[in-house]
């Protein structure tokens, strides 16, 4: 027997030792188990500084606005039939984003201004980026076609073509503001860029715009809307603005 100075006596073995240096006596095995136990607490907290840190990363770098950078599904009020099916359609996008991401599915949320589009659009960029540490980029049309624009300037940091990139590798684009553009050529040329250059990568967007669907169309264009017609669940926005039933208007 053995006097272990925090555990009192202990019952020891001779052991053998590794690379036949002979026998070693083991110690108090409820020391070597708090000793595992601090080796297993050190880990977590350092794998989870780690997270912690990737997602303070992802989340600069999606520069989703503050006002939405806590959205989450949860915190989406449903009242009407619509804004349930809306909801039911986030919850289940992201419950399978591991299958949306590899097939490039996509979501377009148009309809009504008010009706909470956007922050829904931003709790999914959210939730991927929390959940499963995915890339995250959200945009207006007119910001990303004036980064485009900007990469034509001398001395601009970036080119057009990284410009680009950047909107082409993260695994989730958020394309807020469809329809605000001027609707010159060189815009929608640009948005057709980056939309058809994830759908052929089998990237997935979520585009938010206040326009029904066919007005879309008619401000993107048939070759756009027919991207999304293959791989994107259109959601229509068609209740009272959440604004107008907080000041107690009909709509």
């Amino acid at each position: 027997m053995r006097e272990c100075e925090h555990h009192g006596p202990y019952q020891s073995r001779l052991i053998d030792a590794p690379f036949d240096m002979g026998k070693i006596e083991t110690g108090c095995q409820l020391c070597i188990r708090e000793s595992h136990a601090k080796s297993e607490q050190f880990r977590e907290r350092s794998q989870h500084r780690l997270r912690s840190e990737k997602l303070k990363g992802l989340i600069t770098a999606a520069a989703i606005p503050a006002k939405y950078a806590d959205a989450s599904i949860d915190a989406y009020r449903t009242e009407f039939q619509g804004e349930h099916y809306a909801r039911r359609i986030c919850e289940t996008y992201l419950k399978t984003w591991a299958t949306q991401r590899m097939k490039g599915g996509s979501l377009v949320f148009c309809g009504k201004p008010g009706t909470g589009k956007t922050h829904l659009a931003c709790a999914i960029g959210n939730d991927v980026m929390a959940s499963h540490g995915g890339t995250v980029v959200y945009g207006t049309v007119p910001q990303i076609v004036g980064l485009v624009r900007e990469s034509f300037r001398d001395g601009s940091a970036k080119s057009e073509r990284q410009v680009i990139k950047d909107l082409l590798d993260p695994d989730l684009l958020i394309l807020d503001e469809i329809g605000a553009q001027s609707g010159s050529d060189y815009e929608l040329r640009t948005l057709f860029e980056i939309i058809n250059g994830r759908y052929q990568a089998g990237r997935p967007m979520l585009l938010v715009s206040n326009l029904t669907p066919e007005q879309m169309e008619k401000t993107l264009g048939e070759r756009v809307m027919d991207r999304f017609r293959e791989c994107a669940i259109i959601v229509p926005f068609n209740w009272a603005s959440f604004r107008g039933r907080r000041q107690g208007e009909l709509c």
